[in-house]
């Protein structure tokens, strides 16, 4: 799909870990915007690449869970795939939500 974009906030040097992120209800569409100094910084502190899917909000959560998780399955596949080594598919991963979107990672 030619609208799916995933937000990817990287080190400067060979990521430590990988991050999945999810917004809350409203600022979950604008992760890159609402959410860019707290990712920074936990990208800095960390060492990690963070990777955020924006997502319009919805009263189906199951199906935001499904479109989410998609959306950041695919992201790091291709992370893996198109990238020199940094993403190895044994680097650690870990999700991070706010809010809503803590709960779309649960039952994703």
């Amino acid at each position: 799909n030619n609208n799916e974009f995933v937000y990817l906030l990287e080190p400067s040097t060979t990521p430590s870990s990988l991050i999945l992120f999810t917004g809350g209800a409203v600022l979950g569409q604008f992760p890159h915007i609402a959410y860019s100094e707290f990712l920074k910084q936990i990208s800095i502190r960390l060492n990690a690449s963070i990777i955020a899917a924006p997502y319009q909000v919805g009263l189906d959560h199951f199906a935001l869970a499904k479109q989410t998780g998609e959306l950041l399955r695919k992201a790091v596949i291709q992370c893996e795939d198109q990238t020199g080594g940094e993403y190895r598919s044994d680097l650690p991963k870990f999700f991070l939500g706010h809010s809503l979107g803590c709960k779309l990672q649960t039952i994703s």
